[in-house]
Parts: structure tokens; C-alpha cells; sequence
């Protein structure tokens, strides 16, 4: 089972160790980075809304004032 290993296996073995660790390192970064993105594309979507039935419940008060003074 043990034997000297030449140096082309140890190389082999050190570029392929190497190459799975980058993989993952840049897999890692670049879900953190869509991650990121998505999360605060849906805050900006959930403050916009937010703002955007502000906005219609501020008209919806601004047409019942202006019913009311109508009537008035």
C-alpha cells in the first residue's frame, strides 16, 4: 500500500488538490455574491412596494378629503 510516490504523482496530486480548492473557493464566493445580490434586489423590491401603496393610500385619503369638502 505505501510505496515512494515519484514526484509526478505528487504533483498530480497537488494540482488536483489545488484545483478542487479553488473550485470550491470560487464557487463559495460567487453563490455569496448572487446571495447578496438577490437579497438586496428583493429588499429594494420590498421598499418600493412599500412606498408605491404609500403612495396610493396617500391618493386614496387626498380623493376621500376632496369627496368630503365636496359634500361639505
Amino acid at each position: 500500500l505505501f510505496y515512494p510516490a515519484s514526484p509526478v504523482e505528487i504533483v498530480v496530486s497537488l494540482c488536483l488538490t489545488f484545483s478542487v480548492s479553488v473550485v470550491f473557493f470560487v464557487g463559495a464566493i460567487v453563490g455569496w455574491i448572487s446571495v447578496s445580490e438577490i437579497y438586496y434586489s428583493c429588499m429594494a423590491c420590498l421598499n418600493e412596494s412599500s412606498e408605491i401603496s404609500e403612495e396610493t393610500y396617500d391618493d386614496r385619503k387626498q380623493k376621500e378629503s376632496g369627496i368630503q369638502n365636496q359634500k361639505n
